[in-house]
């Protein structure tokens, strides 16, 4: 269920007790956009508030990203930005996204020992989480997230739960499968009952009457957001726990204020015995 935004974080803010109207709109925003600040300020933490500089070694364009060779003074790293403008041998601020090792891009048919998945460019001068202000980091990065073009929205965007370094288990059965399976056969599997198994990795209660759960398994691409399957269950879940799930394929799924959903596992019920 990565423009950061509350995270959420979600979405789902839809209040069925709101009037109809200008003033119904209005109140909606209102809420939208606090809960999301505050979502996003829980879930981000360690990273949403820092900011790093450096200076651009070598840079490449690809697939819709701008990856850059940062010399840091103390290292060299990769990060990898929406593509922007930027030219070898400035100085540039990022914000601290998420760290992936071993990461390969089928685009640059190249594999990254460590990458960082920024956010994006800021004009803010490099601080770290702990001296920062948390709330003033979130932001930030929510602001530079704005930035990011692709074809989800940007609510649904910043509810993507950042990536883990997890490798599980595929679920068994005959309707099992991997996350990244369920988004790459998302169109054929419409309808129907599916399992999957994966780690929670961010919970949102009792949103529009339901929970939503995230869950990852280690397969998927971040660069694509398919590493993080969001599913609605009306159990109560534990965050950090890992169990087999089934619930029932939904694509594109519009909860307005741009949450939209090209995949969601919806009336998920963990599975006891496989």
């Amino acid at each position: 269920m990565n423009k950061v935004v509350s995270n959420q974080d979600h979405s789902h803010y839809r209040s069925s007790i709101m009037q109809t109207g200008q003033q119904e709109r209005a109140v909606k925003t209102l809420l939208t956009t606090s809960l999301l600040f505050f979502s996003l300020i829980i879930s981000t933490t360690g990273f949403a508030g820092a900011i790093h500089n450096g200076i651009i070694k070598e840079t490449m364009n690809s697939g819709g990203y701008t990856y850059m060779l940062m010399d840091e003074g103390n290292k060299d790293i990769w990060v990898a930005i929406p593509e922007s403008k930027v030219t070898e041998g400035s100085k540039v601020n990022y914000i601290k996204g998420m760290v992936m090792s071993n990461f390969t891009s089928k685009t640059l048919n190249k594999t990254f020992a460590t990458i960082i998945f920024s956010p994006g460019l800021t004009t803010e001068e490099a601080t770290t989480a702990e001296s920062g202000d948390l709330f003033a980091g979130a932001i930030k990065a929510e602001k530079a997230q704005k930035k990011m073009e692709t074809d989800e929205s940007p609510g649904s965007e910043g509810a993507v739960s950042s990536y883990q370094e997890v490798k599980i288990e595929k679920a068994q059965g005959d309707n099992a499968y991997t996350v990244a399976e369920l988004f790459a056969k998302r169109q054929e599997l419409v309808g129907k009952t599916v399992r999957v198994q994966g780690k929670i990795t961010k919970i949102n209660m009792s949103i529009l009457g339901k929970n939503w759960i995230h869950i990852q398994d280690g397969s998927g691409n971040p660069m694509e957001n398919t590493h993080d399957l969001v599913l609605t269950t009306a159990k109560t879940l534990q965050e950090g726990d890992t169990l087999v799930l089934e619930g029932k394929v939904t694509i594109d799924r519009d909860f307005g204020y741009s949450y939209k959903y090209n995949l969601l596992i919806e009336e998920a019920v963990p599975v006891e015995n496989q």
